[in-house]
């Protein structure tokens, strides 16, 4: 079991389906994007990750400072792959933030599977934007990318997808 619910198969039967079937896997890993304290009301500014190899994107985590529902409730995430495309939106193609509440539940799944593997080359950038609703409250939240990293050599060189 990868991290998540993806198996190593249907990671495999993902990279098959998007014309991948040589790519050859390099570690698991978990891409964490920088915090900041936000008041409320604030929103933080944006935290950039590039990935310097070619990665399939498993799912995110994240958590807030305090272990509190109403935190949970109050801190949101917006989460970006390179610069067109987010990870949930209101339906319109419209990107917004998800509370981290309704993303990870009561504490008990701190990761949220991406609905399918998504592939980004090297040199894609995922932005990860938080802000705190909360009347009161000032939070730090923090969320991370589970990946599996390619062999780059793995990659053929004309190969531009993203998916």
């Amino acid at each position: 079991m990868l991290n998540g619910s993806y198996d190593i198969n249907e990671v495999r039967d993902f990279l098959v389906s998007i014309g991948l079937p040589d790519a050859k896997f390099g570690a698991q890993r978990t891409y964490i994007f920088d915090k900041q304290q936000l008041a409320p009301g604030a929103v933080s500014n944006p935290f950039p990750i590039k990935f310097r190899v070619p990665i399939v994107a498993l799912g995110v985590m994240g958590q807030v400072s305090t272990g509190l529902d109403a935190d949970y409730a109050s801190a949101e995430l917006r989460l970006q792959f390179g610069s067109q495309e987010d990870a949930w939106d209101n339906g319109y193609g419209v990107g917004v933030s998800a509370p981290l509440l309704m993303l990870f539940g009561r504490f008990n799944k701190p990761f949220y599977d991406f609905v399918r593997p998504r592939f980004a080359r090297a040199g894609i950038t995922y932005t990860a934007t938080f802000s705190n609703t909360s009347a009161g409250a000032t939070y730090t939240p923090s969320a991370g990318v589970r990946v599996i990293e390619l062999d780059p050599t793995s990659i053929p060189k004309n190969y531009a997808q993203q998916v």
